[in-house]
């Protein structure tokens, strides 16, 4: 499995897919929210509500899997999974959480 790192930060970039391959905002932002949270399983409810917000569109529940299916197209199957808590995106690496712990060492330096 070839690594995946996603840079949120400025511009959205990946390292192991091509982001430009997103082309819709609506999946360059599903790409964003599940990077966001990282390893976390995030439910097609809360996915609805953050790509639509309220109400949703009619068909919202038919078009997450739409969506779904598309990033994984991008990022690989194997690196976009769904279980019964939500989907999960495992990326090996997030500039967002390099930059956390950069403030933590640069905190500790300075204590």
């Amino acid at each position: 499995m070839q690594s995946l790192r996603v840079r949120l930060l400025g511009d959205l970039r990946g390292e192991g897919c091509d982001p430009s391959l997103l082309g819709r905002r609506q999946l360059r932002t599903l790409l964003k929210i599940l990077a966001l949270h990282h390893d976390h399983p995030v439910s097609a409810e809360r996915l609805m509500d953050y790509l639509w917000g309220d109400p949703p569109p009619r068909r919202a529940t038919d078009q997450i899997p739409v969506l779904i299916s598309r990033l994984r197209s991008v990022v690989g199957a194997e690196r976009l999974t769904r279980s019964d808590a939500g989907y999960r995106l495992a990326a090996d690496w997030l500039d967002v959480d390099a930059l956390g712990d950069y403030a933590v060492q640069a905190e500790q330096r300075l204590a």
